[in-house]
């Protein structure tokens, strides 16, 4: 709350936890945060996410317990606040990204061997999850060589998923959203429209209540308005 005064920055959080650590003990500690947050309501915190490394630790083994029970928690109980997330298709087996999907969460972190799992990509069109692409991470870790082909975030983007753009860790990658934009926009024809729909993406899946999103939505489009008007005039 007082950073929120300080800075009118809006920040929602998820519990992670990390693949390498025991799924039973992930999947116990999530119940514990489960029953806290049902007798301590907070928007504050959101969802739950799982990330680290891929390779050798599997979506669907790594993450069942804890996400198969609070998707049949959540349907249950609509109104409950923690939503799921995971990162996955990053560096690890393609399929990953099928079976987070298929465990219910409603966004993706990464993505990006989506393209090499055409069924799983057709599914995604379909249901429309959000994915968090992180242009400059995939370069430096190599995710993807930008060299070889267009990074597929624009694939997605104009098949109708809700791509929106992301730093990964800003810190250890040396970048911020502007330098994904510029990236994007150095490496690919994404067209300006795109770039505004990727923005606005990144509320829409968010896991913000409503009114926050409708907040932060409203604030979007003034800034584009502004910064179109600089043109215009």
């Amino acid at each position: 709350e007082e950073f929120l005064r300080e800075t009118g920055i809006i920040v929602r959080w998820n519990v992670s936890f990390l693949r390498f650590f025991p799924a039973e003990e992930n999947a116990a500690i999530m119940k514990e945060w489960n029953e806290l947050l049902i007798k301590n309501p907070t928007e504050v915190i959101t969802g739950i996410d799982i990330l680290s490394l891929e390779r050798g630790f599997p979506a669907l083994e790594v993450a069942q317990d804890m996400y198969a029970y609070l998707a049949g928690f959540n349907a249950k109980n609509p109104d409950h606040p923690l939503e799921m997330t995971m990162h996955a298709g990053e560096m690890g087996d393609p399929h990953n990204v099928r079976d987070a999907l298929i465990m219910g969460v409603s966004r993706i972190g990464h993505g990006v061997l989506l393209a090499d799992d055409l069924v799983t990509l057709e599914y995604a069109r379909n249901i429309k999850p959000g994915i968090e692409m992180n242009i400059n991470s995939n370069y430096q870790l190599n995710v993807h060589d930008k060299f070889a082909s267009p990074h597929p975030f624009l694939r997605f983007l104009r098949l109708g998923i809700p791509v929106s753009l992301s730093t990964d860790n800003d810190g250890i990658f040396d970048t911020n959203i502007s330098k994904e934009c510029i990236a994007a926009v150095s490496t690919t024809d994404v067209s300006y429209a795109e770039l505004q729909a990727m923005s606005y993406n990144s509320i829409s899946t968010s896991f913000a209540r409503p009114k926050t999103k409708d907040i932060l939505t409203n604030r979007l489009r003034q800034s584009f308005t502004l910064f179109e008007q600089q043109y215009i005039d």
